[in-house]
């Protein structure tokens, strides 16, 4: 009697592609996808899968070790074989080796210039150091990913490559999140709107210091300004300029990442290090406060503002940390890290993610 083995494999591609894509993805299913599970069935099953990419239609690849070895699958395949709609890599713990090598940011510029760029839906990149633009945490990748909707990043951001080609980098790039940075890019709105031009939603969470309050605090009110007038018309040269944001940019979320610092240590000179730097983070949370509207007060725990009416308020700034004890740091990252992996989960399966939610 026939079995489902001998199906022809030009066959069994077919179902399980349609089996794959039948159904969106649950927040489980993100971590196991089906192509994934098929593959493990069967040496016939897994070469099928393989062979089309559905073992890694969704991946979650944490940790430098377990990078390299995604590297090297992506380099044994063809290019049809590894096509990725959503991925999140990420590193929540390095070593002092690591970080003085920028192993992750290597490791992640490699995997996204070694992938199929066609099918990127949604990408979120997570590194363990909070950025600064001082930091070699920048991503170079000189490939375009034109399917691209759904960007996230926390202690990382995307830098621009040298090249002749007027395309943008991602082009359909609705939504992103730009989370944990101490002191941005200087130019940062102006790359945003080279590299996505047609982006609608936001979210920047930056440290309220002097630095990043003269590079972005009268930025972010001009387009406040800007986008509260009402839509902008055509040849309206002067206010596209300030709005210095994407063009298309309807809701822009402002959060604020706190310094951590020595409280309540007894060491003279780190008592009056501590002392300086809290001056320094009250001098830039009052150019922020002087600019820009009161903090946004949610009520929803996950965040969930589906219901949110960006043409009525397109600034949304939440509640300001200016410090807060080292001691909490650790415990806080990693809270950190569970939310944006939440994030990711949720967007993979076509929910709702948090948006005017502060991180803790």
């Amino acid at each position: 009697m026939p079995t489902i083995l001998d199906v022809p494999a030009e066959i069994l591609s077919i179902i399980f592609r349609l089996a794959c894509d039948a159904e969106p993805p649950t927040e489980i299913s993100t971590k196991h996808p089906l192509g994934f599970n098929l593959a493990g069935i069967c040496r016939s099953f897994r070469n099928v899968c393989q062979a089309d990419g559905l073992d890694i239609q969704y991946a979650l690849v944490r940790g430098i070790k377990r990078m390299r070895i995604f590297l090297e699958i992506l380099r044994m395949r063809s290019p049809y074989a590894k096509r990725i709609r959503s991925l999140l890599l990420a590193e929540d713990y390095l070593t002092l080796k690591d970080f003085v090598e920028a192993t992750v940011t290597n490791l992640v510029m490699e995997i996204l210039s070694t992938l199929n760029p066609s099918d990127l839906r949604i990408l979120a990149i997570y590194d363990c150091q909070p950025f600064s633009d001082q930091s070699n945490q920048l991503i170079l990748v000189p490939t375009p990913f034109p399917a691209l909707t759904d960007f996230f990043l926390s202690g990382a951001f995307i830098a621009e490559t040298p090249s002749d080609s007027t395309e943008a980098w991602a082009p359909n790039l609705e939504r992103m999140q730009i989370l944990r940075m101490m002191v941005p890019p200087a130019e940062l709105p102006a790359t945003l709107c080279r590299l996505a031009p047609n982006l609608k939603r936001l979210k920047l969470e930056v440290q309220a210091n002097p630095l990043t309050a003269s590079l972005l605090a009268r930025r972010v009110s001009d387009f406040w300004v800007v986008r509260l007038e009402g839509p902008i018309t055509p040849g309206d040269e002067e206010n596209v300029r300030l709005l210095h944001f994407p063009e298309h940019l309807r809701h822009l979320v402002l959060g604020f990442y706190p310094c951590y610092l020595p409280i309540g240590w007894e060491e003279t000179d780190i008592k009056r290090l501590t002392d300086s730097m809290i001056q320094h983070m009250e001098n830039g949370a009052s150019v922020f406060d002087n600019l820009l509207p009161l903090p946004f007060e949610d009520d929803d725990e996950d965040g969930d503002d589906s219901d949110y009416d960006m043409d009525f308020q397109p600034l949304t700034c939440l509640p300001m940390q200016k410090h807060l004890s080292m001691d909490l740091f650790g415990a806080e990252e990693d809270q950190r890290f569970r939310e944006f992996v939440k994030n990711w989960e949720r967007c993979t399966a076509g929910r709702e993610v948090a948006w005017t939610s502060k991180a803790l």
